[in-house]
């Protein structure tokens, strides 16, 4: 938990989010998750999108996340390939 005051984070949805700043904003991440991508997939893409454009503030990692996926080299699209025909537990 930090000692830091919560606030409330616009998300680029559009919409207010739950209080921010006790270090869970998932709620700003999954808010704008598009809907053919798995959670694992938007967490490395947003991880991505950090590294790529450092200077993104918490409203437009999202959309720099969606540009990193645009490119079609996400995690569920490759993890397809290698689950094909496996039995799922």
């Amino acid at each position: 938990m930090s000692s830091l005051p919560a606030t409330v984070l616009p998300c680029c949805v559009g919409g207010l989010l739950a209080p921010s700043g006790d270090g869970d904003d998932r709620g700003v991440w999954l808010a704008a998750k598009p809907a053919e991508h798995s959670r694992i997939c938007w967490a490395a893409a947003i991880g991505r999108a950090r590294n790529e454009y450092p200077q993104a503030s918490l409203e437009q990692l999202p959309a720099a996340a969606v540009r990193v996926l645009a490119d079609g080299q996400c995690l569920c699209r490759r993890q397809r390939g290698h689950t094909r025909g496996r039995r799922q537990i």
